[in-house]
């Protein structure tokens, strides 16, 4: 479907125009600049907004800017057009503007007119400077990004909830929580990380060699053990404990990480390094319970 032609308007080719939905499918336009602040500071929508009836578009291929707009009327002649006017209540329908394909040519008019205006956003056809004031709503793709969202801090809660009072000092290395004094502090900071990134927590948790690797930076940041020209070193005692093949201080986590997997008696070593990591987050005090 196109728009109707008159003059220098409408002049669009097929290949601009967008792809017609089929009957009865419920299209939403989401609408910016659609909300105002109380005296209190309370968010409400707008009661009515206005939408520019003419628009133009940008033709790749001719290089040319073509005006549209939806005509519902011209003179005598057949001349000097008059055009569909939006005039949109925010308030009724949460700041956006839907369309039913099909229930009559004036929707259909508007959803072409609204996918080539320069004013969507995202529009790859829009015209050089122009200012966004609505986006297509993708309600499926929307929905499943926000199931998804949701599901995720879900997991990630439920994993928060399981953990016991003994795991929090072994959980915090893995977020970088380096003072595990007070447990409630550390479960705190543990439950604000799974909620802000939920996903990067279970990542982390599920990671296999997330013990190693953490472990390992923790204690090269604590000082615990430290480079010496190739070698890395344990502080106490002051051994060597493999030979470094990158001068980049970034790769000393994997590398530690290949060495202890590789070891016959890693699992001692890397446990022996757990027990001075915790030592040092443990200085400012006994650990206190969690409440």
């Amino acid at each position: 479907m196109s728009l109707r032609k008159i003059g220098k308007w409408n002049d669009i080719p097929d290949y601009l125009l967008p792809e017609m939905p089929e009957q009865g499918t419920t299209i939403v336009f989401k609408l910016y600049n659609t909300t105002f602040k109380d005296i209190d500071g309370k968010e409400h929508f707008v009661r009515s907004l206005s939408l520019p009836a003419t628009s133009t578009v940008y033709d790749p291929k001719t290089k040319k800017t073509i005006p549209i707009g939806i005509i519902t009327d011209t003179d005598d002649k057949g001349e000097h057009p008059t055009f569909h006017k939006f005039y949109l209540e925010p308030y009724k329908t949460a700041g956006t503007h839907n369309i039913v394909i099909g229930s009559s040519e004036i929707t259909d008019s508007e959803y072409v007119y609204l996918m080539l205006a320069s004013m969507r956003a995202n529009n790859e056809n829009a015209s050089a400077n122009s200012t966004p004031l609505y986006e297509l709503y993708d309600a499926k793709e929307n929905f499943v990004k926000k199931s998804k969202e949701i599901s995720e801090k879900a997991a990630a809660y439920a994993h928060v909830g399981g953990l016991k009072d003994s795991d929090l000092s072994d959980v915090a290395i893995l977020f970088g929580i380096e003072d595990t004094s007070d447990l409630e502090m550390v479960r705190a900071q543990i439950v604000m990380f799974a909620d802000g990134d939920p996903k990067e927590y279970m990542k982390r948790i599920g990671d296999e060699d997330k013990e190693i690797l953490a472990t390992i930076k923790l204690a090269f940041k604590e000082g615990l053990v430290y480079r010496r020209d190739a070698e890395l070193r344990m502080k106490s005692p002051d051994v060597k404990i493999v030979d470094l093949s990158s001068a980049n201080d970034a790769l000393i986590p994997q590398e530690y990480a290949r060495f202890i997997k590789g070891h016959a008696q890693g699992d001692k070593m890397l446990a022996l390094l757990k027990e001075q990591v915790k030592g040092e987050g443990r200085k400012g005090g006994r650990p206190k319970k969690a409440e």
